[in-house]
């Protein structure tokens, strides 16, 4: 992936999910704005938001290197 995908976007994303005790989980949610800076780190994320109102819970933000795949909006 050359480019950050634009909000609207559907991905799905692989996270380390430590409170499980389940190493690693994937995911799926909608871009939901431009990349930021980490405010506490040297990277860029993502803000996602669920896929709908009955998706699981998501986490609020991703970075580019969680990203699987997507699907562009429309």
């Amino acid at each position: 992936m050359e480019t950050w995908p634009e909000p609207g976007t559907v991905v799905t994303f692989g996270m380390c999910d430590f409170r499980s005790g389940n190493p690693q989980f994937v995911g799926i949610g909608v871009i939901s704005g431009p990349p930021e800076r980490h405010p506490h780190g040297d990277w860029w994320r993502l803000p996602v938001v669920p896929l709908d109102e009955d998706a699981p819970a998501t986490p609020d933000w991703i970075t580019l290197a969680d990203i699987i795949d997507e699907l562009p909006p429309g």
